[in-house]
């Protein structure tokens, strides 16, 4: 008999901004117009290397990489964009979905205004599918977005746009499997 085993991570913190109203990341193609290739020694800054992740090692086996988000100072319905961008080893940044999230009531903490992300919609530039899961219409639950990344090494979150006031801080957690 075979069995069937999964290597997986507790959440980790994918990326986080403080003032995410008054200070955004800026967009990869915003930024410079071009992409250019990583070296074969550095990692792209701020991206994850999913070769030392863990259950990764020297044999990478993370293909799903599922994110999910909470904010601070965010009220029900603010809402703001992420972008998700993945590089194979000595290759460029590539987007492979840019992501608006939707604060929901879900509550972090005993706080009523730490509050998680309970809808998502995806725009995809990636060849596999991303999976959205309990997130197509609120519900105040935890929402999640999982991509597959087969053959690429780095990922990378930026937080770019915000259509509110509210929110100071966006943190995105992520696990891998």
């Amino acid at each position: 008999m075979a069995t069937l085993t999964t290597g997986l991570s507790s959440y980790k913190i994918f990326h986080t901004i403080a003032n995410l109203h008054d200070t955004q990341d800026t967009d990869l193609a915003a930024a410079t117009g071009y992409f250019p290739i990583t070296s074969p020694t550095a990692k792209p800054t701020g991206a994850i290397d999913l070769h030392t992740l863990d259950g990764a090692g020297k044999h990478l086996k993370v293909n799903n990489f599922s994110i999910i988000v909470h904010t601070t100072s965010a009220a029900n319905a603010d809402d703001f964009t992420e972008k998700v961008y993945g590089a194979a080893e000595a290759g460029p940044m590539q987007l492979i979905a840019s992501i608006v999230w939707t604060v929901g009531l879900g509550q972090v903490s005993a706080t009523a205004t730490e509050l998680w992300c309970d809808q998502a919609v995806v725009t995809s530039t990636h060849m596999k599918t991303i999976t959205v899961a309990d997130g197509a219409g609120g519900g105040d639950r935890v929402c999640s977005v999982t991509l597959d990344l087969t053959g690429y090494r780095y990922v990378l979150g930026l937080f770019t746009a915000d259509s509110t006031v509210d929110i100071e801080v966006a943190t995105a957690l992520y696990r891998s499997f």
